[in-house]
C-alpha cells in the first residue's frame, strides 16, 4: 500500500491526490484485522484571498481544512457490523488510529440487517469534474491561489502603466 500523504502536502493536493488518498485509506483499513469492507472519503476546503492596493499593505492568506472520514464493515460469523470515524489529517497514525475507532466502535454495533454495498472508486477529471465541483472551466479548477494572486498582481500591473 503506498501511504496516504502526509498532512503538510495536503494544501496543495488536486482532487486526483485526494482520490489518491482515500483509496489508501480504503486499502488500509482492508489491511485491519476482520475488515471486510471499507469506503473512505477526503475533502480539502481552501479559503484563500489577495488583495493588491495603492496603499495600504498588500495582504494575502490562506486557510485549508483537511476532513477524511472512513465507513467500514466487521465481518464476523457471517454477518456484517458498520461504523464510522472521521478526522483532519492524512497522517498514518492519525488514519491508523482512526481505522482503530471505527473498528471499536463496529465491534460493539448491532448486526446489519439488510446492508446496502458500500459505494466503489469514483473518477472524476477534466469536464466532469468542473461539472460536479461547479466550476465551469478546467484551467480555473486547475490552478492554484498563488497562480491567481499573480494573475492579478499582472493586471494591476499593467493597470499601473
Amino acid at each position: 500500500m503506498t501511504p496516504p500523504p502526509n498532512a503538510a502536502a495536503a494544501a496543495g493536493l488536486g482532487s486526483e491526490a485526494l482520490q489518491e488518498a482515500a483509496e489508501a485509506i480504503v486499502g488500509r483499513a482492508l489491511e485491519a484485522e476482520g475488515v471486510a469492507d471499507a469506503e473512505a472519503s477526503v475533502a480539502l476546503t481552501v479559503n484563500s484571498f489577495a488583495r493588491f492596493a495603492d496603499d495600504g499593505p498588500t495582504q494575502s492568506a490562506e486557510r485549508a481544512s483537511l476532513d477524511v472520514s472512513l465507513r467500514l464493515r466487521l465481518e464476523d460469523g457471517g454477518e456484517l457490523f458498520e461504523a464510522g470515524a472521521s478526522g483532519q489529517s492524512l497522517e498514518q497514525d492519525d488514519v491508523d488510529a482512526m481505522i482503530g475507532r471505527a473498528s471499536s466502535l463496529a465491534r460493539v454495533s448491532p448486526a446489519l440487517v439488510d446492508p446496502v454495498a458500500l459505494g466503489g472508486p469514483v473518477s472524476l477529471s477534466g469536464a466532469e469534474l468542473a461539472k460536479h465541483s461547479g466550476n465551469a472551466d478546467e484551467a480555473t479548477v486547475s490552478h492554484a491561489p498563488a497562480d491567481k494572486a499573480a494573475a492579478i498582481a499582472k493586471a494591476v500591473a499593467a493597470c499601473r502603466d
